[in-house]
């Protein structure tokens, strides 16, 4: 909530004293917000909510009997496949929906938005990689660096959790605390009215968040007491779209300019952390844990983009 305050305060105070500017970086948010976040996110979440909502998720069970002889738990896979593929929010958003589903505990819900929340491997490997850097050698190693730690860690922190408290038992120990879901929604048309309608909903705080970020930004490029790299880094831990490429175009040594870039990517930037805020704020999960693993893993990053430079190029 402070964090968000904050943001909305220095927007206004930005916004009355340089409208030129401000429209400018709102321009620059909308755009990436509409070409970019809406086509990729929006039909996945309506997917998501229609599939997960409680009724449905009633239908199905009976059907999904098979998948209980994995061994890895269905939610974990659901979370992990969509969060690495889909890129965030959208794995805290399907954490947040199983956590409400009663498939998740609120300890397994916190281990899973903080690493299996992350960039996608698409705007890695395209926009990052073959973009910015123009260097697809580099794939693997980026790749490599950015999400074997995470999962890593992923694998080790749900065990432990898995062997010193079962997820069925604490989900049932937490049903009390969480809020209750009437089910109001016999129809699947209804349903799919409810999921579009919420899907929309998500897409666009998202979009707000960029918008202000945008306009903070551009406001960030005008600090003329800063040195170039201290403005483009301030600018990717705000947006990391904006401040990779700003990064890139500088006149920066290329090692620099990789190791920047991928540890941006392990940490994500305060947008889509505010993003991650805007859709897991109603499970109860800490923002302060995740920001903590996202800067602990953007360390790590840059540490193995380092070492993988140092050995190999």
């Amino acid at each position: 909530m402070i964090p968000a305050l904050c943001l909305l305060v220095l927007t206004i105070f930005f916004a009355v004293s340089h409208p030129a500017l401000t429209f400018s970086g709102a321009a620059s948010g909308l755009q990436i917000w509409f070409f970019h976040l809406l086509p990729t996110l929006l039909p996945f979440i309506i997917c998501a909510n229609f599939f997960l909502s409680p009724y449905m998720k009633r239908c199905l069970s009976g059907r999904l009997k098979m998948f209980r002889r994995l061994p890895i738990a269905p939610a974990y896979l659901l979370v992990i496949l969509t969060g690495y593929t889909f890129g965030l929010p959208v794995g805290a958003k399907i954490t947040v929906s199983l956590l409400q589903n009663r498939s998740l505990s609120k300890k397994e819900a916190q281990i899973l938005v903080n690493h299996c929340n992350v960039i996608s491997p698409a705007f890695v490997s395209g926009f990052l990689v073959s973009q910015c850097l123009q260097r697809p050698d580099l794939l693997l190693l980026t790749l490599a660096s950015v999400y074997l730690p995470q999962i890593f860690a992923l694998c080790l922190r749900l065990f432990v959790c898995r062997r010193s408290l079962p997820a069925m038992k604490e989900a049932k120990q937490e049903k009390e605390n969480l809020p209750k879901e009437t089910p109001r929604l016999r129809n699947c048309f209804q349903i799919l009215d409810v999921a579009i309608m919420n899907g929309f909903e998500t897409v666009t705080v998202l979009g707000g968040y960029l918008i202000l970020f945008g306009i903070l930004c551009a406001f960030v490029r005008q600090i003329r007491i800063l040195p170039e790299i201290c403005k483009e880094l301030l600018i990717g831990c705000c947006e990391i779209t904006t401040g990779i490429h700003g990064i890139c175009q500088a006149a920066l040594p290329f090692p620099i300019q990789y190791l920047s870039c991928t540890a941006l990517c392990a940490f994500g930037g305060l947008c889509t952390a505010m993003q991650t805020l805007s859709v897991m704020k109603t499970g109860g999960l800490s923002l302060r844990n995740y920001l903590f693993h996202k800067l602990f893993f953007a360390m790590i990053t840059l540490l193995c983009s380092a070492f993988g430079l140092l050995i190999l190029y």
